[in-house]
C-alpha cells in the first residue's frame, strides 16, 4: 500500500494515505509546500485504525506548515522554550518522513543568536554595575582631589602669611642689628671717652670746666672793674650761686651748676684752701639736699 503527497509516492510507505478530503487540495497549495516540497511517509499511522489515518495525516501536514510559518515570524525577545518546543515539533514530524533539516537549521541559528543576546545581556548588565561602581569611586576620588586642593589653598595661605611674618621679622632684625651696630659704635666710643678722660691732664681738664665761672668772678671794687681771674674767684662766684640754687630747692635737675658743685667740692687741692672750704661745705650741702642732683 501507498502513501502520497501531491499524487507522488513517499519514501518507504508502509501505510497507505487514501485522499478523499477536499482539504488535501487547500493543504498541497500552501506556499511552504510550494518551496520545500515534502514526501511524508507516515509510517508511524500503521498502528492507526485505516480510517483515522487520513486525518492524522492531515493533522501532521497542518502542523508541519504551522512551524515553518511560525519559524518565520520568530523574534529576538520570544522565550526560549518557545525555540525548544518548535524544535520537538520537528523531531516529531521528521518521524512522519518530513524534511525539516532547513527549519531545524533556521531555528538552531536563531536560538543561537538568542543565546548570544541573552549572555550579551548579562554581561551588559555586569558591565552597567561595574559602571555604577566605578561612578562611585570616582565621585569619591573628585571629593577627595577637592579635600586635597582644599588643604593647598589654607596651607598656601598660611605659607604666605609665614612669609608675611618672616618679612617683617628680617626687617625687625635688620632694624635691631643697626641699632646693635649703634649701641657697640656707642659702648666703643664711651670706651674711649673714659680712656681718654681717664689719662686727660686733671689741670687742663678743670681749668676748661671752670672758664665760663672765671668770668662771674669779676665784681667792681671802689668803683673800678677787678677782673679776679683766678680760681679762688671762681670759687667764690660758685658758691654764691650754689647757696642761691639751695635756698629756691626746687626740682629743678637740667642745671649743670650741681655737677660743677660737686666737682668743686671734690677737688682736693685749690690755690685757694679757704674757697676750697667753701666748695667742699657747698657741696656736702649738695649731697645732703632732697633737691635730685
Amino acid at each position: 500500500m501507498d502513501a502520497s503527497v501531491n499524487g507522488e509516492l513517499s519514501e518507504h510507505p508502509l501505510v497507505s494515505i487514501v485522499k478523499n478530503s477536499p482539504v488535501w487540495d487547500m493543504i498541497e497549495s500552501l506556499d511552504v509546500f510550494q518551496k520545500m516540497p515534502q514526501k511524508p511517509h507516515f509510517n508511524p499511522l500503521i498502528k492507526c485504525k485505516e480510517i483515522e489515518r487520513e486525518g492524522y495525516a492531515i493533522g501532521k501536514m497542518v502542523q508541519f506548515a504551522t512551524v515553518v510559518e511560525k519559524t518565520s515570524g520568530l523574534q529576538l525577545g520570544n522565550p526560549i522554550n518557545v525555540f525548544d518546543s518548535y524544535l520537538k515539533t520537528l523531531a516529531d514530524l521528521k518521524r512522519y518522513g518530513f524534511d525539516v533539516e532547513v527549519v531545524v537549521y533556521r531555528i538552531n541559528c536563531l536560538l543561537s543568536i538568542k543565546e548570544s543576546q541573552v549572555q550579551l545581556q548579562s554581561t551588559s548588565k555586569e558591565v552597567e554595575t561595574q559602571i555604577l561602581k566605578s561612578t562611585c569611586e570616582r565621585i569619591k576620588l573628585e571629593e577627595d582631589i577637592e579635600a586635597i586642593n582644599k588643604k593647598i589653598r589654607e596651607l598656601e595661605e598660611e605659607r604666605g602669611l609665614a612669609l608675611s611674618k618672616k618679612e617683617s621679622k628680617d626687617s625687625e632684625i635688620t632694624s635691631l642689628q643697626m641699632q646693635s651696630r649703634g649701641i657697640s659704635a656707642d659702648i666703643s666710643k664711651a670706651i674711649l671717652d673714659f680712656e681718654n678722660q681717664a689719662t686727660a691732664s686733671w689741670h687742663v681738664e678743670f681749668r676748661a670746666k671752670m672758664k665760663p665761672y672765671i668770668a662771674m668772678s669779676s665784681r667792681p671794687h671802689n668803683g673800678v672793674l677787678r677782673e679776679e681771674n683766678n680760681v679762688a674767684g671762681a670759687y667764690r662766684a660758685l658758691n654764691q650761686e650754689g647757696q642761691q640754687m639751695l635756698d629756691i630747692r626746687n626740682n629743678r635737675t637740667d642745671l649743670p651748676i650741681w655737677n660743677l658743685v660737686r666737682m668743686m667740692a671734690d677737688i682736693t687741692a685749690s690755690s685757694d684752701p679757704i674757697a676750697m672750704g667753701q666748695g667742699l661745705r657747698l657741696g656736702a650741702k649738695c649731697r645732703a639736699s632732697p633737691i635730685a642732683i
